[in-house]
């Protein structure tokens, strides 16, 4: 799947970056506040994207009316058709790929080998202990429990930690 980001520079490398409107300025009030992100703006629509990057200064409204889409711009004495645009083409598919690679790699090197073995020889025997005193319902909703737990603590660190990018304090 191919996503698009336009814009008038060109980049290397999208990174995320501020969305801000002049707090003074009509277009402060027109833009939702969720809509002013730190991020990268992507869309599957090509000419969205393409819109985006040909627009001038101040608002743009996009209408898509019964399959007929149209822009109005704010400013429109400001638009230049002969300025550069550049149009970002994201593989997402290879985004998730590159996701679940460096999360497979910190699931299975972020532990050492030394408390892998302690941490199994405890839950193993206490996974065959809970099906022989209390059965496998029991043994399932433990181990659902601990999953749950062991995940959301996963993504507890990964949050703290700026997806393993920095240390979270001294442990």
């Amino acid at each position: 799947m191919r996503l698009y980001h336009g814009s008038k520079r060109q980049y290397t490398i999208l990174k995320p970056n501020q969305a801000t409107a002049p707090a003074d300025s009509e277009q402060a009030k027109l833009i939702p506040e969720k809509e002013l992100m730190n991020a990268v703006y992507l869309t599957l629509d090509f000419q969205f994207a393409l819109a985006m990057a040909a627009r001038p200064p101040g608002l743009t409204k996009i209408d898509n009316d019964n399959g007929k889409k149209s822009i109005t711009f704010e400013n429109p004495k400001l638009f230049n058709p002969d300025q550069p645009m550049y149009i970002h083409e994201v593989d997402a598919a290879a985004i998730l790929k590159e996701f679940w690679k460096k999360e497979k790699y910190v699931a299975i090197h972020a532990q050492s080998v030394k408390f892998r073995i302690i941490k199994y020889s405890i839950l193993i025997p206490l996974f065959i202990c809970s099906y022989y005193w209390k059965g496998t319902r029991f043994t399932g909703i433990l181990l659902l429990t601990l999953t749950v737990v062991a995940v959301t603590m996963h993504f507890i660190l990964r949050w703290k930690t700026k997806a393993w990018s920095q240390n979270w304090g001294t442990i």
